[in-house]
């Protein structure tokens, strides 16, 4: 049967009472800042202002998705529609009901940004801000490019350090496409795993070989994505050195063990680039400083709504691929349910086998029990899947335009592929609570053979309407708003609690 029970994220419009999560977000704002929101904290000496909102500099778009507490709205209401921040600019604060949605369904990033057509050029000395970017997988990449290429084509200096499975040949050598993307990078190479490798040895060579690129040059930031224990490794190693550090996708939710990771990166971060306004909540509610928060939505959906550079045909002729109806399939081993991931894997790709279409089938990541999941992969008709190690990003999203449904546990399932309108089936817990409840988004067990059977009989190919839950395109132009600030480059390094004072 499908997976039941609220998600996280939802809210009060659904039917059920509000989460302890959200009584806190409501009781702190309440306490913290006055009822008629003149920019005065009533209760304590802090003061509020756009410079302190929860998107810092950068104004991002408010609204309403899953109807917000009404304290938060009107709070995030009175800092658009006062603060323009550095554009000069000011949001329309009404709030368009989307396509097929009820109101309190209207997304936090559907309002037309008029700026991001006429923002300024903006000129950075290459000595005055040196940024580094740490990618260990295909999947942190299509994230973290974005924000990577609107900085050096703004004249930062970047330099993106290269790790992990990036590294292995086995995993399609993805260093290769970091080099290729765009010559003004500087990409700095270290082969920190290899397959066999326990974490503890993954995770002590990625500290240490981030820890000697950082002390070999002068870096003003370093940027770390996601929940991985690279992630936070690479995050340790700008700590322990007393490098500013950036956190992209903090606050998000997912269902097994990286949660864990995702959570001890945000409390070492200096910088907070979460893909929602529920992510950044959750980021108060860990203590988080307002003004330290800058909600860019998910940079990876900058790509995904972008042109795209090369054809299907294109595509198709280049890795070879023999069918022209398929869907894409990535299924990666639950960090919490390692041991049973032989078997979720045997599960879910049986009901595939059973449907009778083609799909393409990227290799799993070197999370533990990928043995298990690659072995079932290994063992799947090759008439019908297609098993690669490694798509280039745009040939991939290529791909995924294209299918008849995306399917599986990665985090395109529920994030870029619900946002481009696609059929999706998240499967099992792995990215369960990631999302909210989207139409064309459905959530099933890996055993749950004759439900996933039924739905993509009856939803295959399928579109629905784009959904912009977790960004609308431009996360870039915010990311470069919030670091061509100075008043960015003046918060504290030192960790302070909402309560504390400086």
């Amino acid at each position: 049967m499908a997976i039941s029970g609220p998600f996280l994220m939802q809210s009060t419009p659904f039917d059920r009472p509000l989460l302890v999560e959200e009584k806190l977000v409501i009781a702190y704002f309440e306490r913290e800042i006055s009822t008629d929101f003149d920019g005065t904290a009533s209760s304590s000496d802090r003061s509020f202002s756009s410079a302190s909102s929860i998107h810092g500099d950068t104004p991002a778009l408010s609204g309403g998705s899953w109807s917000v507490p009404s304290e938060l709205s009107e709070f995030n209401d009175k800092i658009y529609s006062e603060g323009a921040g550095m554009f000069g600019a000011s949001f329309d604060t009404q709030q368009p009901q989307a396509v097929g949605q009820p109101d309190c369904e209207a997304s936090l990033f559907n309002r037309k940004d008029t700026r991001l057509d006429k923002r300024p050029s903006v000129s950075i000395p290459r000595d005055k801000r040196r940024v580094a970017f740490s990618s260990n997988t295909r999947a942190d990449w299509v994230k973290l490019r974005p924000l990577a290429e609107v900085l050096v084509e703004n004249g930062f200096e970047v330099d993106v350090f290269v790790i992990g499975m990036h590294m292995v040949e086995d995993y399609g050598s993805t260093y290769l496409d970091i080099v290729r993307s765009n010559p003004k990078l500087c990409v700095l190479t270290r082969k920190t795993w290899s397959q066999g490798d326990s974490q503890i040895k993954n995770a002590t060579a990625t500290v240490q070989a981030t820890y000697e690129l950082l002390q070999q040059s002068s870096y003003d930031l370093l940027i770390v994505h996601g929940d991985r224990l690279e992630a936070k490794a690479a995050a340790d190693a700008a700590h322990l050195y007393g490098c500013r550090l950036g956190h992209v996708e903090g606050g998000d939710l997912t269902g097994g063990d990286d949660n864990k990771n995702r959570f001890a990166i945000t409390a070492v971060a200096d910088y907070h680039f979460p893909s929602s306004q529920y992510a950044a909540e959750r980021l108060l509610l860990t203590g988080q400083r307002a003004e330290s928060i800058f909600t860019i939505g998910s940079p990876d959906l900058d790509v995904f709504f972008g042109e795209s550079s090369v054809s299907l045909e294109e595509v198709m002729k280049k890795y070879n691929i023999p069918f022209a109806d398929f869907g894409i399939a990535p299924f990666h081993p639950n960090s919490a349910e390692s041991e049973a991931a032989g078997e979720q894997a045997k599960h879910f790709y049986g009901s595939l086998v059973a449907l009778g279409r083609n799909f393409i089938v990227p290799r799993p990541n070197n999370d533990r029990g990928t043995e298990a999941v690659q072995a079932v992969i290994d063992s799947l008709p090759r008439d019908r899947f297609y098993v690669a190690p490694n798509f280039e990003l745009d040939d991939y999203i290529v791909l995924i335009r294209a299918a008849g449904c995306v399917i599986g546990n990665s985090s395109v399932v529920v994030t870029a592929a619900p946002a481009i309108g696609k059929l999706c089936l998240n499967i099992g817990n792995r990215q369960r609570g990631r999302a909210p409840p989207l139409d064309g988004l459905f959530h099933f067990d890996p055993e749950d053979r004759q439900g996933i059977l039924d739905c993509l009989e009856t939803h295959w190919n399928m579109t629905y309407e784009n959904k912009d839950h977790n960004g609308d395109g431009h996360a870039a132009e915010r990311f470069l708003a919030a670091l061509t600030s100075e008043r960015f480059w003046q918060i504290s390094q030192q960790k302070l609690i909402f309560d504390q004072e400086a």
